[in-house]
């Protein structure tokens, strides 16, 4: 177990090596199969993410661990999302933006606060 990340940083610590390839570490079945994950995650709109998981669902046949790769995915974008809402810079960001954030554009609708847990 490991062997990838492994061979993946020995790659990165290799000072004469001047570019990282997947190409060298994944057997041509791997390899296709990586693509398509990293072509499904792509799919994913943060903003929508039912409709894209939806969509996802319907595009590609994914195995029962691509499924957990792909729900490890969106757990991941949900905890960014909420790092970056509680990071100072993201305040000061927003502040740069004004009255040009959807946000301002919709401040008369009540909204509940965000608490990190929409996908468990």
């Amino acid at each position: 177990m490991g062997e990838l990340l492994t061979e993946f940083i020995t790659l990165l610590d290799d000072e004469t090596e001047d570019k990282v390839t997947l190409a060298s570490l994944m057997k041509e079945e791997d390899r296709t199969e990586w693509e398509m994950l990293v072509e499904a995650m792509d799919q994913i709109d943060i903003m929508k993410i039912g409709p894209s998981v939806k969509k996802v669902n319907k595009k590609y046949n994914l195995s029962h661990w691509q499924d957990i790769a792909m729900l490890s995915y969106i757990k991941m974008l949900e905890l960014m999302l909420r790092r970056a809402k509680d990071s100072p810079e993201f305040s000061s960001m927003l502040g740069m933006m004004g009255k040009n954030t959807p946000a301002s554009k919709t401040a008369d609708k009540i909204k509940q606060p965000y608490d990190g847990s929409m996908f468990g």
